[in-house]
């Protein structure tokens, strides 16, 4: 039996493929643009259920709850990715953006929601491998609790100052 997860994995790999063969380059979207994850509770792609009903996934709106603000590189990765998806899932995407505490926020919200894969978290590894490492309360369990859908890109960090700001010597 095909579960969500792999019927949906084949719908989103053939949708963001197109595009860059097209263009001419390498899917640098889909794989180097910045560190994000697109995460569902693992109990909705876990349970057998859900199996059976996989080919009808979606049958109403996708709720994508984004850790970031409306307008950062991961809300506007994450809209790119929402127009793409369109018209494979033939259902909107709602972006409910969730900012605050490196991800936390929005970590919560997804571990929170009713298990039945239509809430889904677009964050950076921050929500996910650096909270629980940083903090000590953090109210969900990554391991445990989501399961990796795609990793759609990375992203190269560099510190920068105004020009004449750092001098030698």
């Amino acid at each position: 039996m095909m579960s969500i997860r792999d019927t949906w994995c084949a719908r989103v790999a053939r949708d963001l493929r197109p595009r860059a063969v097209r263009n001419g380059t390498k899917p640098r979207l889909a794989s180097k643009l910045l560190a994000c994850v697109l995460v569902p509770a693992a109990a909705v792609l876990a349970s057998p259920g859900h199996a059976a009903s996989a080919p009808s996934y979606p049958t109403k709106p996708v709720r994508l709850v984004v850790a970031a603000g409306p307008g950062g590189s991961t809300d506007n990765l994450a809209r790119l990715l929402g127009d793409r998806l369109l018209p494979t899932l033939g259902q909107p995407l709602v972006y409910d953006n969730r900012p605050g505490a490196g991800g936390i926020i929005a970590g919560d919200v997804v571990a929170r929601a009713s298990p039945d894969g239509y809430t889904l978290l677009f964050s950076t590894s921050a929500a996910i491998a650096v909270a629980v490492s940083l903090y000590r309360n953090v109210p969900y369990d990554p391991v445990r609790e989501f399961t990796l859908i795609v990793l759609l890109a990375t992203q190269r960090h560099m510190p920068i100052s105004q020009q004449g700001a750092i001098t030698s010597g």
